[in-house]
């Protein structure tokens, strides 16, 4: 005897559909043709009325785009009674060499654009379908493999090409999975030339959040070497729509920085936000959220790339309100000023919105500072604040003189405004890199007697020091997450997703070699994708989109629309189809086999189970038969021996592992 699989204690439960509902609609691939082949693609429809609905196909050739399949001319694909249908993928050109196959349930009447050479998928058939799928291919000649829930595939070259130019190696020594599931980035040498390092996902993922947990020191990167993990198209329009987190020091040792976020092109320096990831630092998460409207950039440490952004208390932080050269809510004093990119005073691009503050000198016989600053009353003693925030070195009036610089400071006052506490941000002086946002974050616990905070935004001069510091999106906050390093939002022309990919590679600059002449190694714990969530209800946008569902209503999770015990979160959550009854996670089978009890059930790719057994319902006493049993997309058997001689019952279940 047995019981069904069951999600920590999920039980089923009756739902009610509205009217205006969306049931649960779904379309899978039974046959896929092996890259090369000319065979037919074969698939089902569940919960969608065959008479009513057709199906639209797409193929991807990589270089020449989307095709519209199997022809313009009869550009839908019927649905038998039963579900099933087929489509002829390969009439023309090099179909067979298709990398990626898509496929669409539209009403019988939708009039389908037709699809030749273009990147994007038309947004009607994205936005009519009831459902849809997607599945990728690889040529047998290039190197793939599965990592962090994604397939990839690995990059090579016989002749020198970008990014560098370099020479990129497909070998298991540039790149590698270990025991532990970590990734191993490669830079080699083999006696005669430096081969670089890069793998590409296999498919485009659309807005969110992209995460990158890095196990190695980004600062112990050679200066010759970049660790790049970013967006990428093949296509030119919107700079390839390439996001990058990059780490390295761009052939100059001295830079304090040591990272970056980029939205191309990254010649704007509004464009590009240099940071530094901590020293010896082996838990870095660089990642970003890509929505239509902006990018958030964030880098922390620990297991998490979604960390809580404490509110900003500082006034006109981004010195947009003011008069002229005085930016409201703050004190200026000597040579500092607000100034616009329309100013004649100059001129120069924000890093966000139209305006900036601009100091230079003074210029007295001894040091001295120009400058601006806030107060923010409320502070209290063993309170820990943050500042942060952006300054730049312009080439058109550069630091580059040993005196002139410019300092953030996070001073606690007493209730007198008596000073008892400066904390200050990295210098940026003559060392600083020209023409690139510079991210500071000084962080400090309050003293005894502290009763506010001033923060300030310096530079110190003096005669025969020229040069000028920039300051932009300036923030203040208490009790700040200890995890976060950096971030930023990017709010300018955002490109918009469409058939990009994700890479992440480790490269050499110009091609030079290393300047310390050694092989480099980085080391990725994992790749990490939060779809959106529109409706908060569990369920990412994209699966409810590819499963009839709409991201606009809470409550379809929790129906059960294909009447298999398991709500909609549940078959999202074990990999199953909630349109198609036969697809849950249950056993469907055990049987005896000597002293053993064969028991066999569904596994969905990359989910992971435990098996357990009870001699007795009453109460039950639950042990572990096996754990953590990889999931591999078909039917798994898993023996427990001995077991159909221990006891006159026994009873079975299979949990979901978290």
């Amino acid at each position: 005897m047995f019981c069904g699989g069951r999600f920590w204690g999920f039980a089923s439960t009756a739902c009610f559909l509205s009217a205006n509902a969306l049931a649960a609609t779904s379309i899978e691939f039974t046959y896929v043709p092996p890259y090369g082949s000319f065979n037919n693609l074969q698939g089902k429809v569940y919960g969608a009325d065959a008479a009513s609905n057709r199906v639209a196909v797409f193929i991807y050739v990589n270089g020449a785009g989307w095709f519209t399949k199997p022809t313009c001319a009869a550009p839908l694909t019927s649905i038998q009674p039963d579900g099933t249908w087929a489509a002829d993928i390969t009439t023309g050109g090099s179909d067979q060499n298709a990398t990626q196959i898509a496929a669409y349930v539209v009403p019988a009447g939708f009039s389908e654009p037709c699809v030749t050479n273009v990147f994007c998928i038309p947004e009607a058939a994205i936005q009519q379908a009831l459902a849809s799928t997607l599945v990728t291919r690889v040529d047998p000649a290039t190197r793939a493999f599965h990592w962090s829930g994604f397939d990839w595939r690995v990059k090579k070259s016989t002749s020198p090409v970008g990014p560098g130019p370099n020479y990129f190696s497909d070998s298991t020594n540039n790149v590698s999975i270990d025991a532990q599931g970590r990734l191993h980035l490669r830079i080699t040498h083999d006696g005669s030339i430096w081969n670089c390092a890069e793998f590409v996902l296999q498919q485009t993922l659309g807005y969110g959040t992209y995460a990158f947990h890095i196990a190695s020191p980004v600062d112990a990167l050679d200066p010759n070497v970049v660790l790049g993990l970013f967006t990428w198209s093949d296509q030119p329009a919107f700079n390839h729509r390439e996001i990058d987190f990059e780490g390295g020091r761009w052939s100059y040792p001295p830079d304090y920085q040591d990272a970056q976020f980029v939205v191309q092109p990254w010649s704007l320096p509004s464009h590009l936000v240099r940071y530094r990831i901590p020293p010896f630092a082996t838990n870095s998460i660089p990642s970003f959220n890509w929505q239509t409207n902006a990018i958030s950039f964030l880098c922390t440490t620990g297991t998490t790339a979604v960390v809580e952004v404490p509110t900003d208390v500082l006034l006109n932080s981004g010195f947009e309100l003011g008069s002229g050269t005085n930016a409201s809510s703050w004190t200026q004093f000597n040579y500092a000023y607000r100034t616009s990119t329309n100013d004649i005073f100059s001129p120069f691009i924000a890093l966000d919105g139209t305006y900036s503050m601009k100091m230079y000198g003074p210029f007295g016989g001894v040091l001295d500072a120009s400058g601006a600053y806030q107060n923010i009353a409320g502070a209290s003693p063993g309170q820990t604040w943050r500042l942060t925030g952006f300054a730049l070195n312009w080439s058109g009036d550069p630091m580059t003189q040993a005196g002139g610089y410019g300092v953030a400071q996070l001073v606690f006052l007493d209730g007198g405004n008596n000073q008892l506490q400066v904390n200050e941000s990295q210098h940026f002086d003559q060392t600083t890199q020209l023409d690139a946002w510079q991210y500071f974050q000084v962080t400090a616990t309050a003293p005894a007697g502290t009763a506010s905070v001033q923060i300030r935004l310096l530079h110190f001069g003096q005669s025969g020091i020229s040069g000028s510091v920039w300051w932009d999106t300036v923030a203040a906050a208490p009790t700040p997450d200890a995890r976060s390093i950096a971030q930023w939002t990017y709010t300018g022309d955002v490109p918009p997703s469409c058939d990009e990919n994700v890479d992440c590679n480790l490269w050499l600059i110009n091609g030079n070699a290393p300047s310390n002449g050694l092989e480099t190694e980085v080391v990725l714990d994992r790749f990490e994708f939060i779809a959106n969530d529109t409706d908060n209800d569990g369920l990412p946008d994209w699966w409810e989109r590819a499963h009839g569902l709409d991201p606009n209503d809470p409550l379809d999770a929790d129906r059960d629309d294909d009447g298999d015990g398991f709500s909609n979160f549940q078959e999202y959550l074990a990999g199953t189809d909630p349109a198609n009854a036969a697809s849950a996670l249950k056993i469907t089978a055990i049987n005896v086999i000597g002293d053993d009890y064969r028991i066999t059930f569904d596994s969905a790719g990359d989910r992971n189970y435990d098996i357990e057994s009870t001699p007795t319902l009453q109460p039950p006493s639950w042990e572990a038969v096996t754990q953590n049993v990889a999931g591999t997309g078909v039917p798994i058997e898993i023996v427990d021996p001995g077991a159909a001689t221990n006891a006159p019952f026994r009873f079975y279940r299979i949990r979901l592992v978290p």
